[in-house]
């Protein structure tokens, strides 16, 4: 029901229509799809920008700060590869219909993998990857024992033909078999991939693909015939809820709030509408037997009528239908805002239609941010189980397809553990407190440090500076190893040592220039020994 108002787009597993069917029949206000897709997009452009580097992998040292060595320089170099696979796959376009999903419906899913080999082509390494986002009705998950989704069958409907030609004629079902030769395999019909955890005693040894831990099995769903068993190193599905309801699988997304306004308003705007059509043109009351013929009701059109001795309007009128329109424009306006606001609208046209005289460059930084931090709740969730997962579908499948280059020799006194932090504004808004927190303190201590510079002494200079690099997003490249730092202050302090020494020799040299007439005097004068 939700679908049909609030993304067309989408359909349910038991709604399967055909190719080319208008998806917009019975929708009157278009309010709600608009707000789910701006939101939508808004959300998928300030967490995952192509045009930004919108995660940034690391590896801590023992004492648990960020290696700034040759291991970072390579993790950065793989993201680099990486990025640019992802933004020459369809990833940034299935990610966006994902995430109407997750915010109308409050679950999607987006698979990732290596992109299948065409039979035409011969190209040889890393293939790229293939990512398909599965619309809502058209996924079932399910959770494992963490509470994390492992398993997701997916249906997908096409042509008989084109599932043969994808995975060989002689793996498919004697009836579809027998279809294609009949009939030339353009019916249609289902198929199911069930992805889902393999139990340890169903890994076969021998058999790379039905040893993997996860299972990939292609099934005809009205045969139940298995036409294809594989399987995955890891979980190549991400699987996010936008909020869940204790003891439900399902999320709950914001087209659940704002679903009731939608409803109400597409039935307003229908009966608007009726409302408009009997005004433009109403209904023609004439008296029993007063016309001659029928009523012409075209421009210029001729109509023979009975007056009775009476005026012609006493036998023909148009029907008054004493309604008040400007009653369900304001009705109309605060369901729209309503709508508006459960997709936080309101506040983004607000922020696009900001002029610059209107607000400075600093006040309109905050109030993104204010509403950055209002997504902030939500967004925790999003980035463990949505941008976590993706991150780490993505490495998984460029290590295993020969992607990245070989790791510096000093990755093996790590302990193999490689962690994301997530470059995005929403992600900065949330740690923009320490870096306005730092600046409120040495604000606050500035008139103090009048009285005692030594207060400054319990700040860390260089713990300040990693903060504010870690919070803005600073690259590895852009900063200097701890080794290269000591070395430059150990050169710095040697130069002021050297200084000082000539300094002070000079000192001398300047003391026996201003005794030495003293000295030749007294020696001419014969004091001196």
């Amino acid at each position: 029901m939700m679908a049909r108002f609030m993304a067309p787009t989408r359909y349910g597993v038991r709604t399967l229509r055909s190719p080319g069917e208008k998806q917009t029949a019975g929708v009157y206000d278009s309010t709600a799809i608009y707000a789910g897709d701006l939101a939508a997009n808004f959300i998928t452009g300030n967490t995952m920008n192509p045009a930004t580097m919108w995660f940034d992998p690391y590896m801590s040292d023992a004492n648990g700060k960020r290696r700034k060595d040759a291991v970072a320089e390579w993790l950065e170099e793989s993201r680099d590869r990486m990025m640019a696979q992802l933004a020459n796959s369809l990833y940034y376009a299935e990610a966006s219909e994902s995430m109407i999903d997750y915010l109308v419906f409050g679950t999607h899913s987006l698979i990732g993998e290596e992109a299948p080999a065409l039979p035409n082509q011969d190209k040889g390494g890393f293939r790229g990857y293939y990512w398909h986002a599965d619309r809502i009705g058209r996924f079932a998950i399910s959770e494992g024992p963490d509470g994390m989704v492992d398993t997701n069958y997916r249906l997908f409907r096409g042509a008989a033909r084109t599932f043969a030609a994808r995975f060989g004629l002689e793996n498919m079902s004697d009836g579809v078999r027998a279809q294609i030769a009949n009939q030339g395999g353009d019916r249609f019909m289902d198929m199911i991939h069930a992805i889902e955890p393999r139990p340890m005693g169903e890994q076969r040894r021998g058999s790379l693909a039905k040893s993997m831990p996860i299972t990939s099995a292609w099934v005809e769903r009205e045969s139940k015939h298995v036409v294809k068993e594989g399987g995955y190193s890891r979980f190549p599905s991400a699987n996010s809820r936008y909020r869940k309801t204790p003891g439900e699988v399902y999320g709950r997304g914001r087209g659940e709030i704002a679903f009731p306004d939608t409803r109400t308003g597409n039935r307003a705007m229908q009966m608007s509408f009726e409302d408009w059509s009997l005004k433009i043109r109403p209904p023609v009351l004439t008296r029993h037997d007063s016309v001659i013929g029928s009523l012409r009701l075209v421009p210029g059109g001729n109509t023979s009528v009975r007056t009775v001795g009476g005026p012609p309007s006493d036998s023909v009128q148009a029907f008054q239908t004493g309604s008040h329109p400007e009653v369900s424009q304001i009705m109309m306006a605060d369901i729209r805002a309503g709508i508006n606001r459960a997709f936080y609208v309101d506040q983004l046209i607000a922020l696009m239609e900001v002029q610059k005289t209107e607000m400075t460059a600093f006040e309109y930084a905050k109030k993104i941010e204010l509403l950055f931090r209002i997504l902030g709740p939500v967004y925790a969730n999003f980035e463990h189980s949505f941008l976590g997962e993706v991150v780490d579908i993505a490495w998984q499948v460029g290590m295993e397809g020969g992607l990245f280059s070989d790791p510096p020799e000093e990755i093996y006194e790590t302990d193999g553990t490689i962690e994301v932090e997530f470059n995005n504004p929403i992600a900065r808004a949330q740690k923009a407190g320490d870096v306005e927190a730092i600046q409120l303190a040495i604000n606050d201590m500035a008139p103090l440090a009048e009285i005692d510079p030594s207060i400054f002494d319990r700040l860390d200079m260089d713990g300040l500076v990693d903060t504010i690099f870690d919070v803005r997003g600073v690259p590895a490249k852009a900063q200097r190893g701890e080794d290269e730092v000591a070395q430059i202050r150990q050169q710095r302090a040697q130069q002021a040592q050297e200084q000082q020494m000539m300094a002070e020799a000079g000192a001398v040299a300047e003391g026996l220039n201003k005794t030495a007439p003293m000295v030749s005097a007294l020696s001419d004068a014969g004091v001196g020994g």
